[in-house]
């Protein structure tokens, strides 16, 4: 009966809070988590010779505001400076639904330095997107950045964000197998490392990479938490 039952938890890949994630452009990568604020879920960075690297963050915070109030407030903050200059660029079409576009420019010991920023309100969240680069670079980074924005996504079930069925069906068969040899074996140990977890994120890097590695950090660590929440006794960490 537990079997069947951590079964069931792990396989519907369903979470009480919606996730939310984006693609970032080809060949960023992601950026040192220890360096990011606590609202920030994920971060990418281009490196360059410039000295400021072209980023784009995306940060989640829980607000009680329409989306009016909301720009309001973030026009307020900025105009508080008179270096920095703001304006609201309308409507952007993403995965999640509309988002509301806006720019900041503000100087940097680096120079004029630009920031996009895609703002997505739902059900309680304000869900930030934050693009930036230097001014006069950014016009070469705004398309891959465009298309960034363009794939914010929001998910109950990150399997579901998997466009072919044959692919969705092939993790959640892994998933379950994960599952089963969990149930036999701690995961810290050396066998279940070598013959389980570490062939599992291979497959993940490997058959996933269209998803981004925004989504595939997530699906690891989704998959993780239901192991360790579904048979908490077998994990020592």
């Amino acid at each position: 009966m537990r079997i069947v039952l951590s079964l069931l938890f792990l396989c519907t890949s369903a979470y009480a809070d919606p996730i939310s994630y984006f693609l970032p452009p080809s060949q960023w990568q992601i950026a040192p988590p220890e360096k990011l604020s606590s609202r920030v879920k994920m971060a990418f960075m281009k490196k360059t010779s410039s000295g400021l690297c072209p980023s784009i963050n995306l940060a989640v915070e829980r607000t009680d505001a329409t989306l009016g109030e909301y720009l309001k407030a973030v026009k307020e903050t900025y105009e508080r400076d008179r270096n920095k200059h703001w304006r609201a660029l309308g409507k952007v079409k993403t995965a999640a639904g509309l988002a509301q576009l806006t720019e900041v420019d503000l100087p940097s010991e680096w120079g004029p330095v630009r920031i996009l920023q895609q703002i997505f309100l739902k059900e309680g969240h304000a869900y930030i997107l934050t693009a930036a680069a230097l001014r006069e670079e950014f016009a070469e980074h705004y398309k891959e950045i465009q298309t960034s924005f363009r794939s914010f996504t929001l998910t109950n079930d990150l399997l579901s964000t998997i466009p072919e069925l044959q692919r969705r069906s092939l993790l959640k068969e892994k998933q379950e197998h994960l599952l089963l040899a969990a149930l036999d074996d701690s995961f810290d140990e050396e066998n279940f490392q070598k013959e389980c977890w570490l062939p599992f994120q291979e497959m993940i890097l490997s058959q996933f990479s269209d998803m981004g590695p925004f989504w595939q950090t997530l699906i690891l660590k989704t998959s993780r938490s239901a192991l360790i929440d579904a048979n908490p006794e077998t994990f020592t960490r």
